[in-house]
């Protein structure tokens, strides 16, 4: 599913408020600075409610602070077999 949200929000089996609120994480994070009242008016008008609004913002606001520093400070993704040790680790300690 997020690979289609991500390929294409219009053609994404998510709900439509979540394919109209992509497009403004998208513009937010990728051109901030043009971001304007008509991009918010067009999510308002898909249903989504200011404190849904308000969630997504901070949301990618979050990721897009650790991807920043991620890249900065040269993190580097780790390995699938790496991902799946952790994933024993903490399931093995009840992490749900």
């Amino acid at each position: 599913m997020v690979a289609q949200a991500l390929a294409g929000p219009e053609k994404s089996p998510v709900s439509a408020q979540v394919r109209a609120v992509l497009p403004l994480l998208a513009k937010v994070t990728q051109t901030p600075d043009q971001v304007g009242a008509d991009d918010i008016d067009a999510v308002r008008a898909a249903g989504v409610s200011d404190a849904q609004l308000d969630d997504a913002l901070a949301v990618a606001y979050l990721f897009n602070i650790i991807n920043r520093m991620a890249d900065a400070l040269g993190f580097r993704i780790p390995t699938a077999a790496s991902f799946a040790s952790s994933a024993r680790f903490l399931l093995k300690r009840g992490y749900k």
